[in-house]
């Protein structure tokens, strides 16, 4: 606690933001030392009111919505709910996909795995990819927004974003 205090407030003094997470978050950990210190706060749903008073000092995140990647987040004052990313592990994961998927063609052809930076992902991969875990757009977690409300314009959007979303994980693996 005394580090962490300690931390929190000098950082803070020369401009570094700290990033803290915490899986069950208790009012001996989070002191009021380090909340007055952490300005921005994020924070999924919490069952109980305990743990949101803990961490945004108030009880919104026990009535957040049981919607998978909805948070809240904390700036001074303001409480702001908003909706992140929601990647379903056994679909959309795709870092760890490729490589097992990239192992298994290795191993099938050479006995090995070859992580070289040539056979780590390449078109036929990619493609690979899109049929085995069937992504084909980005779809918007919201359920209350279905494609036909949107204009061709947002559905574009959102096909683009999926594309730059492989090609940033191709850059990440190059």
């Amino acid at each position: 606690e005394g580090y962490t205090s300690t931390l929190a407030r000098l950082s803070r003094a020369t401009g570094i933001n700290l990033c803290i997470g915490v899986q069950r978050p208790d009012a001996k950990v989070i002191t009021g030392q380090i909340k007055n210190n952490v300005p921005v706060r994020i924070c999924g749903r919490f069952a109980d009111s305990k743990a949101s008073e803990i961490v945004l000092s108030n009880t919104k995140a026990k009535d957040l919505p049981e919607v998978k990647g909805r948070f809240l987040f904390k700036l001074g004052a303001d409480t702001v709910q908003f909706q992140a990313f929601y990647f379903d592990d056994d679909k959309h994961f795709i870092p760890n996909k490729i490589l097992k998927l990239r192992k298994d063609e290795s191993e099938d052809k050479k006995g090995g795995l070859d992580l070289n930076k040539e056979n780590l992902i390449d078109d036929n991969l990619m493609n690979n990819i899109n049929e085995k875990f069937q992504i084909k757009e980005v779809k918007s977690m919201d359920s209350n927004i279905e494609n036909k409300d949107k204009s061709k314009a947002e559905i574009f959007e959102e096909q683009n974003k999926t594309e730059n979303l492989k090609s940033n994980i191709n850059d990440d693996y190059e």
